[in-house]
């Protein structure tokens, strides 16, 4: 059989399959912003990609609390302005850039857009 043959088979069966799609598979995550203040941040649970999303005056900004250090769950610290990682003791600045201890990369910056009245988070 050859592969024009497989994929219409494939496609023409009972299981849909995201390349018999016409149309992309958007992957971004909608969070709603309606009760979200200017300056107030979210975690949002994301499997095992946890994000923050932080409202600002010109949309919002979006990072992974994963450490890239070794993968622990990093906590924002209000009192301290920073992000803390329980693991090493690592730290990072409210820009998510490394501070303190053994991290010496920066927490992840994922691409985020307010589209109506919610932020999508993610690669489309």
């Amino acid at each position: 059989m050859n592969r024009r043959r497989s994929l219409a088979a494939l496609c023409g069966g009972a299981l849909a399959v995201a390349a018999c799609r016409d149309e992309p598979v958007d992957r971004r995550r909608r969070v709603p912003l309606g009760d979200l203040a200017v300056g107030e941040r979210r975690e949002v649970e994301n499997g095992e990609d946890p994000f923050e999303l932080l409202r600002t005056e010109s949309g919002v900004e979006a990072r992974s609390l994963v450490c890239p250090h070794y993968g622990c769950r990093v906590a924002w610290v209000e009192a301290r302005r920073q992000y803390a990682c329980p693991c090493h003791d690592g730290l990072f600045d409210a820009d998510g850039l490394p501070v303190a201890g053994p991290p010496t990369r920066p927490l992840r910056v994922l691409r985020a857009v307010v589209e109506g009245d919610a932020a999508l988070v993610g690669e489309p």
